[in-house]
This record gives C-alpha cells, structure tokens and sequence, in this order.
C-alpha cells in the first residue's frame, strides 16, 4: 500500500475539485484505514492484499459525509496503486523486504511539498478522538510527516515514475468519487 504521504497528497489533489464541506475529516478519512485494524476490507490480489470496495460500501453504505469518502479516497488509491503500480514496477523482494517503505520515506517530503499539501495541518489532521484508532499505528504513521526529503536514490520505487502514476491516478479515483457522489 502507499505511504500515508500519498493518501494526503491525493487528499490535497481531490479536496478542491470536489464539494468536501469539511476538509479536515477528509484528511482524517484519507489515512484513516492505516490507523486502525482491519479497516482495508483486503482481498487477494495476485500475491497482494488489495482492499474490496465492495465490502466498503455494504458496511458503510449509508455514510455519506466527507470523512468515509476520504476513507474510500484512500481504499481506492491503495488498490490502484498495486494493481497498476506495484505489480507493474516494483519487485516482489521489494514488498516482501519491505523495502519500499525505506523508499516511501525518502519521497514523503518531496511528495507533500510536489502536491502542495499545506502541512501546518498535520498537527490538526493526527488529533483523532475515534476510538478504533490505534496509538501505535498512529505514532508510526504520523512519523511520515516529520521526515524531511533524504536526496538519497530510491532502491525499488523510481521517484518520478511514481509521481507520473500518482497524477494519473489521482485523476481516476476524482472521477470515481463523482461518479460515486452523483448518486446520492
């Protein structure tokens, strides 16, 4: 999946192209699937967990507010990434090591600042009261945002390849949520 950088940069990317009314739980839906247990709905995929939308909406089928179309921002995102990313460009040593994670925090900065994300907000978005989310998951993830960019070369994610992806992508999922949102 992602780095939780790539969900905020996607967040930063849809939040002024659709109707979001409360962008700071758009930004809390966005990572929120990271920050608790099972909240990816997964199914295999290959050798890859991808998250079932459908399951999504049959659980949350009656939510309709900023913060659960931010937590399908985020499902949608993660499944498009590995299916037409990390099946396509990166080696299955590089998930199974874990090593993109290495990868993801040399890019996280650089993404951010790429996707313009206004990050006096990171404070604000990470203060979650919800009971389901994890502190440890939380600490971990929240990390992310305080790395600085590392000048240092990515081993299995090409830098702008995956900001070429990212675009296109993030152009895919706006649709989607339209498409989605039109209906109620």
């Amino acid at each position: 999946m992602p780095s939780i950088a790539s969900h905020i940069a996607c967040a930063t990317y849809i939040k002024d192209k659709l109707n979001i009314t409360d962008e700071l739980e758009f930004y809390r839906g966005s990572i929120y699937p990271d920050l608790i247990s099972r909240g990816h709905f997964g199914e295999i995929y290959k050798r890859h967990y991808v998250p079932n939308i459908k399951k999504f909406f049959k659980k949350y089928k009656n939510e309709k507010d900023d913060f659960y179309l931010g937590y399908l921002s985020h499902l949608l995102l993660d499944r498009y990434y590995v299916i037409n990313f990390v099946d396509k460009n990166v080696s299955f040593k590089g998930v199974l090591t874990r090593g993109i994670y290495k990868d993801y925090d040399k890019m996280n900065d650089r993404l951010l600042n790429y996707f313009n994300f206004n990050k006096d907000l990171i404070n604000e978005i990470l203060n979650m009261n919800n009971h389901k989310v994890n502190k440890f998951y939380l600490k971990r993830n929240s990390k992310y945002f305080y790395t600085k960019s590392s000048n240092l070369k990515t081993k299995y994610i090409n830098y702008d390849e995956y900001v070429l992806f990212l675009n296109n992508i993030f152009k895919v999922i706006l649709d989607d949520l339209r498409e989605i949102t039109s209906k109620y």
